[in-house]
C-alpha cells in the first residue's frame, strides 16, 4: 500500500481479485465432495500400489536371475496384459491413474487444510503435486492405449544386457548421485510421517491406524533404500566404467559384488511401498493437510 492510496481504490482491488481466488477454490471443493471423483482418486493409489508390486516382484526376480529384465511401472502394464483378464485390469488401472492425477489438479487448486506453513513449503508442495501428475499421464495414457488399441503385448523393461559405452560413464554416475538425492527425500517422508498428511486417521479405528502407520514408515523407508541402493550401483558403474573395460550393462552388473544387494533392497522396497498404497487407497484424505 502506497501513501495516499484511496481506500475505495483498495477496496475495487480486493474486490477484483477476491472472486476469481474463491471461484476457483469453490470448484476445487465441489468436485473434491464428489463420490465418483473420490473413488476414482482411491481406485489411482490401488493401481499404483499395484504397479510398484509387480515392479518389485520382477526385480526381485532379477537378483535371482540378471538375464531377467528389470520393469518399471510401464513395464508392469506389459505384464498385466499378458494374464487372462489382464486387459481389463489395465483398463481399471488407466481409470484410476486419470482419476489420481485429477486429485492432484484438485489439490492445485484448493489449498491443504491446517495451518499453512512458510512460503517454500507453500511452493515445495504445489511443484510435487504438479511434477506427481505430470509423471503419471504418461502411464495413464500408455495404460489407455493398451486397453483400447493393443491386442497382443510387447513385454518392456530395462534390460541388464543393453549396451553402453565409455563415454556414458558421467552420465550414469550423475544419475546415480540424483537418485541418492532422491532417496533422502524418501527417508524424510518416512523419518517426519509425512505421508499421513494424505490419510484420514479420525476415520480409522487404533488398530488400524498403528497398522497402517507402520505400513508407511517400512515402505517410504524401503523406497529411501531401493532408491539410495540403485543410486550407489549407477555411481560405481559409471565412476569405474573404465576400469571395469566391459561393453554391457548385463556383464557389468554380474561383475559388482553390489548388484544383488542393491537389487534386492530395491525389490523388497518397492514391494513394501506397493502395499501401503493398497493399504492407503481405503482411506485416503481427498485435501491433504499441512
Amino acid at each position: 500500500m502506497t501513501p495516499g492510496t484511496p481506500i475505495s481504490e483498495l477496496d475495487d482491488r480486493s474486490a477484483s481479485t477476491e472472486p476469481s481466488v474463491s471461484k476457483r477454490v469453490q470448484l476445487g471443493e465441489k468436485l473434491a465432495e464428489n463420490k465418483w471423483v473420490e473413488r476414482s482418486a482411491k481406485l489411482g493409489y490401488a493401481a499404483r500400489g499395484l504397479l510398484y508390486l509387480i515392479a518389485g516382484i520382477t526385480m526381485a526376480l532379477a537378483a535371482i536371475n540378471l538375464h531377467d529384465p528389470v520393469r518399471g511401472m510401464r513395464g508392469s502394464l506389459d505384464i498385466l496384459m499378458g494374464i487372462p483378464l489382464g486387459r481389463i485390469a489395465v483398463g481399471l488401472i488407466a481409470i484410476g491413474l486419470f482419476g489420481y492425477i485429477f486429485r492432484r489438479i484438485v489439490q492445485l487448486m484448493v489449498p491443504p487444510t491446517g495451518t499453512p506453513p512458510g512460503r517454500t513449503m507453500r511452493w515445495g508442495r504445489r511443484l510435487s503435486y504438479a511434477w506427481s501428475g505430470l509423471f503419471h499421464i504418461g502411464i495413464a495414457l500408455t495404460a489407455l492405449q493398451l486397453f483400447l488399441w493393443s491386442t497382443d503385448y510387447r513385454p518392456w523393461g530395462f534390460q541388464l544386457d543393453r549396451p553402453i559405452a565409455p563415454r556414458d560413464g558421467w552420465l550414469l554416475f550423475l544419475t546415480g548421485l540424483g537418485t541418492i538425492g532422491y532417496a533422502g527425500f524418501e527417508f524424510y517422508m518416512a523419518l517426519k510421517r509425512r505421508f499421513t498428511i494424505d490419510l484420514a486417521f479420525e476415520r480409522m479405528s487404533p488398530r488400524v491406524e498403528r497398522f497402517i502407520l507402520w505400513c508407511g514408515i517400512v515402505g517410504y523407508s524401503g523406497r529411501g533404500i531401493a532408491f539410495f541402493s540403485l543410486g550407489l550401483l549407477f555411481a560405481y558403474i559409471g565412476w569405474n566404467i573404465e576400469n571395469l573395460a566391459i561393453g554391457n550393462i548385463f556383464q557389468t552388473l554380474e561383475a559388482s559384488p553390489y548388484t544383488l544387494f542393491a537389487l534386492a533392497c530395491a525389490s523388497a522396497g518397492l514391494i513394501a511401498y506397493g502395499l501401503f498404497l493398497l493399504l492407503a487407497s481405503w482411506h485416503l484424505r481427498f485435501i491433504a493437510t499441512w
